[in-house]
Formats: structure tokens, sequence, C-alpha cells
């Protein structure tokens, strides 16, 4: 504005120096024609300051960027940084994966066959479906789809129902050889410890002789223990102390 005032008096201090050499029309031509110049000339600053403070706003944001790129790029480098820590991280574990499956498979590998001899020597309860628990271990360990830590759950898994089967009673009709005759007859199994039966007419009482590995009939004083063992292990009477052979023939 006061470059426009400034132009203004040069003007005016010209029109009044040429006003005695030319007429009026031709000094108002003059005059007019240099106040045109002055306003284009300020016309074109304006637009130059505009255009700079354009200029400088698009400066500005580029180092607001640079700034926000130098952070990111830092924190970028950081992050990579921790990466890399994971990664070799996941290394060290994937190497002492494999050293514990070198370990692991050779002794799940074991595990059912000395699981089949225990039962083997184990009193003859469930036979069909322990032998299918066997069966479907050996199976797992020998499909190549299953992962280790299956194949481990698995086995655990058989060992946990073995181990069960040494607590509790349980009571089953079943099919028993006795003196060379397959008979049906109810069945009392306490645990691991021992296996006792009685008929249905309850005239005939026995264990099986874990020593000869056979069924037996027990001699008649035994005959009411067994009874007894029956009528609690049903709820039928309340426990008591019993007398009942374990261990060895009577």
């Amino acid at each position: 504005m006061k470059k426009w005032k400034s132009g203004v008096w040069i003007l005016l201090f010209f029109s009044a120096s040429v006003y005695a050499e030319s007429g009026p029309a031709e000094l108002q031509k003059k005059v007019i024609d240099s106040i045109s110049l002055g306003q284009q000339a300020q016309a074109e600053a304006d637009a130059w300051a505009e255009e700079k403070e354009m200029l400088l706003e698009k400066i500005r944001q580029k180092k607001r960027k640079k700034i926000w790129l130098a952070h990111q790029l830092r924190k970028y480098d950081i992050y990579l940084a921790k990466q890399a820590e994971s990664m070799e991280a996941l290394e060290k574990r994937k190497g002492e994966s494999d050293e514990i499956r070198m370990d692991l498979e050779p002794w799940l590998e074991e595990i059912p066959a000395r699981l089949a001899k225990a039962v083997g020597k184990d009193l003859p309860f469930l036979k069909e479906e322990r032998q299918k628990r066997l069966d479907f271990l050996q199976e797992s360990l020998d499909d190549y789809r299953i992962t280790p830590a299956e194949k481990t759950a698995r086995i655990f898994e058989a060992l946990r129902i073995e181990t069960a089967y040494g607590y509790g009673k349980e009571i089953r009709d079943e099919m028993i050889r006795l003196n060379g005759k397959e008979v049906r007859v109810k069945v009392l199994r306490l645990g691991r410890v021992c296996m006792y039966f009685e008929s249905p007419d309850g005239k005939e009482s026995g264990w099986f002789n874990r020593q000869k590995n056979e069924w037996e009939i027990l001699a008649p004083e035994h005959r009411e223990s067994v009874r007894h063992a029956f009528a609690v292990a049903e709820k039928k009477q309340v426990p008591v102390f019993t007398k009942l052979p374990v261990g060895r023939g009577q």
C-alpha cells in the first residue's frame, strides 16, 4: 500500500513537471496510463506475495512431514530390531523343540508295548475295551499326520484311564472260565487289588487267583464275606470291615 502511494506521488510530480509542456488532454492520458501501470504493478506484487505465502506454507508442510518421516523411520528401526530378536528366540525354541522331539518320539513308541505288557499281567477286566485302546495308540503313533503333541496327549489319556482303574469299584455281569467251563456270574472288581464273583443263585462265590491266573471257587467260610462285599458295593448295606482273601489262594 505504501509503495502504491509512493507511485502516486511520483506520478503527480511527473504530471506537474510535464503540465507546462503538454496540453490538458495529453496530460490526462499520461496520468491515467501511469496510474494504470501502478495498479498493474501492485496487482502483480500482491499476486507474488500470495504465491510466496503459499510456497512458504508448502515448505513448512514438507519440513513437518520430514520430521514425521524421520520419527517413523526411528520407530521402524526399533520394530525391526525387536522382530529380529523375536525371530532369533523362535529359532532357538524351534531347535529345542526338535531336540525334544528326537528324545520324545522313541519314548512314545515304547509306551504301548509297556502298557500292553502291564495290561496282560493285570486283572482280567474290560479286555476288549483296553485292547482297542492299545490298538488305537499304536495306530496313532504310526500316523505321520498326527503331531507329536497330539500323540503325547493320547498316550497320557490312555495312562490316565488305566490309572483310574486302580480306584473305586465296579460290578458287571460277565462270562468267566471256571473249572474248564464258561459260566455267567456277577463280578465285583475292587480297583486293581482283586476280583470276586458270585453265582446268580448265590450258592457259589470265588475270586481270581493272580498267582495261578485263573478263577477259583472260595471255601464256604468266605461266601458270606463275598456276599456282603457285593451288597456294600451295590449300596444295599452300610460299609463294614469284611475279611476277604487277597494275594493268595485260600
